[in-house]
């Protein structure tokens, strides 16, 4: 069955932000139960689908998705509130399940990665571009793919509560 350039863009994601930046974070500490956690977490994600998340966009954005959904530096909205998350000036997503914050990768939660990971990075001296994540978003034109990594995060997050 052929996969929808959503989902490629999504699992593109997975691979950039889990595979690539968690795992070789120093954050991460590399110890069986961290990998058996990452393991299930992994599982889960695959076959999910995007909870849904309300969206709440600040002004009208007249480029469309693509300015609103872009990532700066993501955050949650208030300190101790993990059920909104920021993405830039124009967009903040709420609705985060709060049992999806009870599942860990070692330290963090799942959402807790993603905000952590999905940086834009910039090289100190030169400013220029280490890591944007919103480049799979562009490469297959889905302006929405980072929310919907989000929501996809939040929805393997549950499911690894069984």
């Amino acid at each position: 069955m052929a996969t929808s350039r959503s989902r490629q863009a999504v699992d593109e994601l997975f691979d950039q932000v889990f595979l690539d930046r968690v795992l070789s974070s120093p954050r991460f500490d590399l110890n069986p139960t961290a990998l058996k956690q990452f393991e299930m977490f992994r599982a889960e994600f695959e076959p999910s689908a995007p909870i849904a998340l309300d969206e709440e966009v600040s002004r009208f954005v007249q480029t469309g998705g693509w300015t609103q959904c872009r990532i700066s530096k993501r955050k949650f909205v208030r300190e101790g509130d993990y059920s909104a998350a920021k993405f830039n000036e124009h967009c903040t997503v709420s609705g985060i399940p709060s049992i999806a914050h009870t599942v860990r990768i070692g330290p963090l939660t799942h959402a807790e990665w993603v905000l952590d990971r999905c940086q834009l990075t910039l090289d100190p001296r030169s400013r220029r571009i280490l890591f944007d994540l919103n480049e799979a978003s562009r490469r297959h034109r889905r302006p929405r793919a980072v929310v919907n990594f989000l929501a996809t995060t939040n929805a393997a997050s549950v499911a690894c509560l069984g």
